[in-house]
C-alpha cells in the first residue's frame, strides 16, 4: 500500500477507504499522519473508531481519548469515546462523556440518546427515563428511543407509560418485531390480553420459535380462557428450551383447567425440579393431586396449613374452590377470605362471591350459600367493581345454583345486573339491530342462529341436532356457530349439525372475535341452546346480537338477562304460573321442542353384560 507523505492527503485517503469499510489500509494511513503529525486530533480520533468497529473497545477508548486531551472542545471526539467506553463496559465514565458531548454541542442529539442507553444499563431507571424524554423533546427522534423508554417503564410499573410510546415506535417504523413483542408484554401486564395476542401473534408468525413470545401470548390465551389454544404453545416452548420454570408451571396450570390431572401433576414436578423454591408449582401440585378425587378432612386442613406461604391469589382461590366443591368449605372458606383480605384483582373477588359447592348436605346450607351470595352481590356493587374482561378475569358461572330447586331469578338478575355495572362494553349491539323492523322478513327467508359451546357429542349436541337437519328451510335460513369446547376435538355429531346448518363458520375461542362472527350474520333471531353451563354463552347473551334472542332449557334455569326475549320450555317442563321465574317472557310448547335420534345398540349388546340380576332397573 502507498502511504503518502501529506499529512492532509493521508488523512483524506485514509477516510475514504474507511467508509469503504477497509479498515486496516484505513488505520495505515492514520498512523501515517501520526508519524508526521504526533499531535493530529483528528488521526488519533479516526484510528479509534477504526479500532471500535474492529472491535477493539478498549484500544479504541485509549486513541480517542488522546484526541479528547489535543482538543477537548470538539463535542463528537467526547461521543466517541463515550461509545468505546460504554462497548468496554466503563459505563460510568462512558456517561460522563456523552453528557460532556452534549454540553459542547447541543445540536448533537444522540449524545442524550447515548447517554440514556448507559444510565439504562447502569440501573440507574429514573435518569435514563429522564434523558429518554429529553432526547425525545427534539425533532426526528428514533424508534428505538421509544423502544428503549417502553422498557424502562415497564421496569418502573409504569405500564399504560410504556404502550403508548411502544405504539409510538410502531408508527415511527412500521415493522420492528421487536416492538410488536415488547407491547405484547406491555399489553398482557396492563390487563389487555385480547390487545396482547394480536401483537404477539404478528410477532410469533415471523419468529415461530421465540420461546419467550410463544410463552407470553401462552399466557394471554389463558387469560381469556382459550387454554386449549395455549396448551401446544407450552409444549413447544418445554421443548425448545426445557431450563425454564415458568414454561413448566403455565403447562401444568394448562393441563389442569383441561382436566389432565395427570400431566397437570407432571409438568408441576418438573418446574419445582428446576426451581426447588418455586411456591406457586408448589401449589398447583397440591392442587392438581387432590382435584378429582375425595379430600378427607384430614388432607383438607393440611392444605390449609400448607397454603399459609402462598402470595399468588389466584392460586389461593382455586384451593378454596377445590376444596368447597368436594364438601371441605370450613377450609376452602377460611382460604378465600384470606383472598379477600389481600386487596384482590376483582375478578377474584367475583370467584369469590359466587362460589357454590357442587352438592348440598341440606336445605340449611343452601341457604347458607345463598345469603352470601347476596350479600357478597351488594359488596361488590357498593364498592364499584370494574372488570375489563369478564370471561378472562372471572370465566365461570353459577351453574351449581339451577340444582337447589328454588326461584332463581332476582339473584340472576342481581348477578346480570353486577356485571353490567362492573363492564358496560358487554352490552354491546350488533349493527344490524338499530335498522332491523318487522317487515324487513317480507319476501326472504327468517335467519336463525343455533349457538352453543356443546353443539357435540354432548347431551346438547343430541337433543338439538335433529330440528336443526329438519327446520323448514323454505322459511329459514339456518346458521349454527359451534364455540370451540378446549377439552375435546371436533367430533363426528359436531360434524354432522354443522353440515346439517346452511351456514357454519369456523368460530374462534376468542370473546371478541366470537360476537363479530355472528354479528355479521346479521340474524333476526338468535337460540342459545343453553345459557350458564359455560362463561362464553353466558357473557355473550349480554349482547344484542339479534332483534330476537331466546334459550332453552338446556340449562334449566332463568338467565336474568333483559337481553334474553324468550325462554322456551314445555307445558310438561313448566307449569301455570312459573312465569315469575323467569326474566325471559316464558313460552310453553306442547311438547318438548328436541328432536332426539334412538341411539344405536352395539351389535351383541345384552342387557346380561351390565347386569347380574336381570330384573335390576338399568338407566
Amino acid at each position: 500500500m502507498n502511504v503518502l507523505p501529506d499529512p492532509e492527503r493521508n488523512l483524506r485517503e485514509g477516510l475514504c477507504l474507511h467508509r469503504q469499510g477497509r479498515l486496516r489500509e484505513a488505520s495505515a494511513h492514520y498512523d501515517a499522519v501520526l508519524r508526521l503529525q504526533p499531535d493530529n486530533a483528528e488521526a488519533y480520533h479516526l484510528l479509534g473508531l477504526a479500532s471500535l468497529q474492529n472491535g477493539q473497545p478498549h484500544v479504541a477508548a485509549g486513541l480517542i481519548r488522546k484526541a479528547v486531551d489535543l482538543d477537548g472542545t470538539f463535542a463528537p471526539f467526547h461521543l466517541n469515546l463515550g461509545n468505546a467506553l460504554q462497548e468496554a463496559g466503563e459505563l460510568v465514565a462512558a456517561t460522563h462523556c456523552f453528557r460532556q458531548a452534549f454540553r459542547l454541542d447541543q445540536r448533537l442529539t444522540i449524545a442524550l440518546f447515548n447517554l440514556a442507553n448507559a444510565l439504562q444499563k447502569t440501573g440507574n431507571l429514573e435518569q435514563a427515563r429522564k434523558t429518554y424524554q429529553q432526547y425525545l423533546g427534539y425533532d426526528s427522534p428514533m424508534a428505538e428511543a421509544h423502544y428503549n423508554l417502553a422498557h424502562v417503564l415497564r421496569q418502573e410499573g409504569r405500564i399504560q407509560e410504556a404502550i403508548d410510546h411502544l405504539r409510538e415506535a410502531v408508527g415511527i417504523e412500521p415493522h420492528p418485531d421487536e416492538c410488536h413483542f415488547e407491547l405484547g408484554v406491555a399489553l398482557q401486564q396492563s390487563g389487555r390480553s385480547t390487545e396482547a395476542i394480536e401483537e404477539l401473534e404478528r410477532f410469533t408468525a415471523l419468529h415461530p420459535d421465540h420461546p419467550p413470545a410463544l410463552y407470553t401470548l401462552a399466557v394471554a390465551l389463558m387469560h381469556i380462557q382459550a387454554t386449549g389454544e395455549a396448551l401446544p404453545l407450552l409444549q413447544k416452548c418445554a421443548v425448545l428450551d426445557p431450563t425454564v420454570p415458568e414454561y413448566f408451571y403455565w403447562l401444568a396450570e394448562a393441563n389442569w383447567r383441561l382436566n389432565r390431572y395427570k400431566q397437570a401433576k407432571t409438568a408441576a414436578q418438573v418446574a419445582l425440579r428446576l426451581r426447588p423454591n418455586y411456591v406457586e408449582a408448589r401449589g398447583l401440585l397440591a392442587i392438581a393431586s387432590v382435584t378429582g378425587r375425595t379430600i378427607s378432612e384430614a388432607d383438607a386442613d393440611e392444605l390449609l396449613r400448607e397454603s399459609e406461604g402462598w402470595q399468588n391469589l389466584r392460586l389461593l382461590t382455586q384451593l378454596g374452590s377445590v376444596l368447597i366443591h368436594n364438601g371441605r368449605t370450613t377450609q376452602g372458606l377460611a382460604i378465600l377470605d384470606r383472598v379477600e383480605s389481600s386487596d384482590p384483582p376483582a375478578g377474584e373477588l367475583v370467584k369469590s362471591a359466587l362460589l357454590l359447592p357442587a352438592i348440598m348436605p341440606n336445605v340449611d346450607s343452601i341457604s347458607f350459600w345463598r345469603r352470601r351470595i347476596e350479600e357478597k352481590l351488594d359488596r361488590l356493587v357498593a364498592q364499584g367493581l370494574r372488570l375489563n374482561d369478564p370471561l378472562g378475569e372471572v370465566g365461570r358461572t353459577n351453574f351449581y345454583m339451577a340444582y337447589h330447586s328454588l326461584n332463581d331469578r332476582d339473584i340472576q338478575e342481581r348477578i346480570a345486573a353486577m356485571y353490567r355495572q362492573a363492564c358496560p362494553e358487554l352490552s354491546w349491539e350488533a349493527p344490524h339491530v338499530a335498522q332491523w323492523r318487522h317487515r324487513h322478513l317480507q319476501g326472504r327467508k327468517i335467519r336463525i342462529g343455533v349457538v352453543s359451546q356443546h353443539l357435540c357429542n354432548h347431551t346438547i349436541g343430541k337433543l338439538n341436532r335433529g330440528w336443526i337437519e329438519h327446520l323448514d328451510r323454505e322459511k329459514f335460513h339456518v346458521s349454527v356457530f359451534q364455540i370451540p369446547r378446549s377439552t375435546r376435538s371436533r367430533d363426528a355429531l359436531a360434524r354432522k349439525i354443522s353440515d346439517a346448518a346452511d351456514y357454519a363458520p369456523q368460530v374462534s375461542t376468542r370473546f371478541q372475535a366470537i360476537r363479530k362472527t355472528i354479528a355479521d350474520a346479521e340474524l333476526d333471531l338468535l337460540f342459545y341452546t343453553d345459557i350458564g353451563m359455560d362463561p362464553h354463552t353466558y357473557f355473550l347473551a349480554f349482547s344484542r346480537l339479534a332483534p330476537v334472542q331466546c334459550v332453552t332449557w338446556g340449562h334449566p334455569v332463568t338467565t336474568g338477562l333483559t337481553t334474553i326475549d324468550f325462554f322456551v320450555s314445555s307445558k310438561g317442563m313448566d307449569l301455570p304460573g312459573s312465569e315469575d321465574q323467569y326474566t325471559e317472557t316464558l313460552v310453553r310448547l306442547e311438547d318438548v321442542n328436541t328432536y332426539y335420534y334412538r341411539p344405536h345398540a352395539e351389535p351383541g349388546f345384552k342387557r346380561t353384560l351390565l347386569l347380574e340380576e336381570k330384573e335390576t332397573r338399568l338407566y
